[in-house]
């Protein structure tokens, strides 16, 4: 079996609650550092001849949470639409976000009002980014803990 990929297509989820500004991301080397260890952890096999794994692009996201726990679909105000605060988990649940988005623009449905009472409710203040990353630190640190009591 041959061993070099072609045309690999990857998903690298990180949550940091820092802004990544057009200044920080020139710097792409120093932004997918972690990300290719982590890779060559995960998928040692896509090693190529220098030893590391070559990444062509990559992108950064806001991750979205509502207090509500529900994604936030609906109009901000005329002809602005929001789709959003899927809780990580976007990937598989956004696209039918946007066909009510886009039913709702086009005005062949109303479904997105299902989403209307819980509205958009500001999730942040002054703490909010000390409060995201504290809770993501501590699920991390779960995730390694039980991975490390499961080796015995």
């Amino acid at each position: 079996m041959d061993s070099t990929f072609d045309k690999v297509l990857c998903f690298i989820c990180s949550i940091r609650s820092i802004k990544v500004t057009r200044e920080l991301f020139k710097h792409f080397e120093m932004l997918t550092m972690g990300y290719r260890t982590d890779f060559l952890k995960t998928y040692p096999q896509m090693v190529d001849q220098s030893g590391s794994i070559p990444i062509e692009y990559s992108w950064s996201g806001l991750m979205g949470y509502a207090e509500h726990m529900m994604p936030e679909i609906g109009p901000l105000e005329k002809d602005l639409w929001a789709c959003t605060s899927f809780g990580g988990h976007g990937v598989n649940t956004a696209p039918i976000g946007a066909r009510l988005v886009a039913e709702g623009l086009c005005g062949s449905s109303e479904r997105w009002r299902a989403f209307e009472p819980f509205g958009f409710p500001w999730n942040g203040g002054f703490l909010g980014p000390f409060a995201v990353e504290s809770s993501y630190r501590k699920m991390q640190f779960g995730d390694h803990w039980r991975a490390f009591r499961s080796r015995w």
